[in-house]
């Protein structure tokens, strides 16, 4: 259900199993159902009840003795933190994770708790860790030979090295990940490699390739519902288009981003949007309505300790120094 992406069926046939646990007492059982009820929740874009769920899932493991149970329930709510933009508590609840998985020698369960745990420290500008503690991941998934586990290490790895510029190794990366989740049938993989790939291609300057990635992980992202990506391929499509100059279509990818991420919760990529819609602002000389957005975008970046809300600041001060300029120029006599 997960790899093809068929949540709607995953909700009914996890809620009967739910159903059937309580009947029978099992509450052991009842905690596995609770995590992948609210793993499908997460991946909605429903991370409110996603929480409610894993909460709910960690209660029932702890009350049983199950530590790898605990330890799978810290590391969907650390996936869940992290896209709400608690970074600090999902780093928390990764490491905790990891520290029970490696007491039970649980290497998946280790390789998966390594891999988010990059992943929250990619988004805070922690590269070099990041980077440390994906490879390490991707070690475990290839002697466990899972080719899933493999692409979204391959897929976070990339995005590490895009960062740091490391532009062709992350390219390399990255297609090596979308073909592994072909190969697996992991469309949700597929739609969240395909869109960074097309953040590598825009950074890159190659703004049609870009386009191509985001458009084809935005189709893949709706057909499954997977409303997180789906935002992040409208932001993509947004940058790429406006990098090309096709700046009125840009707008209204930024517009629905910035809707849906609202409406799911999801901070950075509100912020994102507002960046977005703030430099086309620019381009068009509403330097009002350009404040307006950089400034949203900044209070969001900054409360989520980002990398993302120097380069708003830099935009900000640009602008002030663009006003002062302006009041100079009115004020000075014409002949």
């Amino acid at each position: 259900m997960d790899t093809g992406g068929h949540y709607a069926d995953g909700l009914v046939i996890h809620t009967h199993a739910q159903h059937a646990a309580r009947h029978n007492g099992d509450h052991n059982g009842e905690a596995y159902v609770l995590t992948h009820l609210g793993y499908v929740y997460w991946r909605q874009g429903h991370f409110p009840r996603a929480v409610d769920h894993h909460r709910r899932a960690l209660d029932l493991f702890r009350q049983t003795g199950n530590r790898d149970g605990q330890a799978s329930a810290l590391t969907y709510l650390g996936l869940v933190h992290w896209r709400q933009g608690h970074y600090p508590l999902a780093v928390d609840h990764h490491d905790r994770a990891l520290g029970l998985f490696r007491r039970t020698g649980n290497r998946y369960g280790q390789a998966y708790a390594l891999l988010f745990l990059g992943l929250v420290h990619w988004r805070q500008g922690r590269y070099e860790r990041a980077v440390d503690e994906h490879r390490r991941s991707l070690d475990l998934f290839e002697q466990l030979a899972d080719g899933n586990g493999q692409a979204y290490a391959l897929t976070h790895l990339g995005l590490d090295h895009c960062e740091q510029r490391r532009y062709q190794q992350a390219i390399d990366q990255l297609c090596r990940a979308v073909d592994l989740f072909r190969r697996t049938g992991n469309r949700d993989g597929q739609s969240y490699t395909l869109t960074h790939l097309g953040l590598v291609h825009c950074r890159q300057g190659r703004y049609r390739q870009a386009v191509d990635h985001h458009r084809r992980a935005l189709d893949l992202a709706r057909q499954t519902g997977y409303r997180a990506c789906e935002v992040e391929a409208l932001n993509g499509l947004g940058e790429a288009l406006r990098s090309s100059g096709e700046t009125t279509v840009a707008r209204a990818w930024h517009t629905d981003a910035l809707a849906k991420a609202v409406e799911i919760g999801e901070r950075f990529e509100q912020a994102r949007a507002h960046e977005g819609i703030a430099a086309l602002d620019h381009a068009t000389g509403d330097l009002q309505q350009a404040r307006r957005h950089w400034e949203h975008a900044l209070n969001l970046y900054a409360g989520l300790d980002v990398p993302a809300a120097d380069t708003v600041r830099a935009r900000l001060a640009a602008l002030d120094r663009e006003d002062v300029v302006r009041k100079e120029a009115d004020r000075a006599p014409h002949f």
